[in-house]
């Protein structure tokens, strides 16, 4: 554990000429190898430690420790830090539909995000949803008389 300065974040930093680095990263880059291109640094003794309570408060920040560090996706980042999304580790749907393969469709959101659903539920929609567009089309020409030409 590093026992110098820290930045605002709690990781540990030092001071190299006029600027200042994450101590994590240039270990990395000392020990293992180059980061590559969009990857974060990641401390895998903070994700094997179920009590930490994460943020600033995240004791693991200052850890320099080569091994600890891994290169990850921002993705597998923040899964590793607060475990796998709530809407993952359901096994039904609000409606109590299972959330099986055959059940569940994936969409692709701005950010990179995938949000899952349930294909019981989307059918049940999209039901609804053509029966309402009938009924105002039924209504509609219940309301407006055919049109039969002029006299």
């Amino acid at each position: 554990m590093w026992r110098g300065k820290r930045d605002p974040q709690g990781y540990a930093v030092l001071g190299v000429g006029r600027d200042v680095v994450k101590l994590s990263r240039l270990m990395y880059q000392m020990f293992i190898g180059q980061i590559p291109k969009g990857l974060h640094i990641d401390h895998a003794c903070h994700s094997a430690d179920p009590d930490c309570p994460g943020g600033k408060a995240c004791r693991h920040r200052n850890c320099i420790n080569p091994a600890h560090l891994h290169a990850v996706t921002p993705v597998e980042n923040v899964l590793r830090r607060y475990g796998r999304p709530r809407t993952e580790r359901n096994t039904v749907c609000k409606r109590g539909h299972p959330m099986t393969p055959e059940n569940t469709y994936y969409v692709n959101r701005p950010g990179g995000v995938v949000q899952r659903g349930c294909l019981a539920c989307r059918r049940l929609r999209n039901t609804a949803r053509l029966n309402r567009l009938r009924g105002v089309e039924e209504a509609a020409r219940n309301f407006f008389p055919p049109y039969e030409g002029a006299r």
